[in-house]
């Protein structure tokens, strides 16, 4: 249960992560800019959905034991 609740946390500093290495890896600063926001509503998404399946995951465990 411990290893479930941690993996969406897990998950959210791989996605800095490779926020970073993406900011760092373009070149002029416009761009940079755009790559930026674009990764950013990407990874929002991306996080979003999967912690809300996550929860509910969780929860319809809980309820089944």
């Amino acid at each position: 249960m411990i290893d479930e609740l941690c993996m969406p946390l897990s998950v959210g500093i791989l996605n800095w992560i490779y926020l970073v290495v993406w900011y760092l890896g373009t070149s002029a600063s416009f761009s940079r800019l755009f790559s930026v926001l674009e990764c950013n509503i990407y990874l929002f998404c991306y996080w979003s959905y999967y912690f809300l399946f996550d929860i509910t995951r969780l929860m319809f465990q809980a309820f089944h034991q």
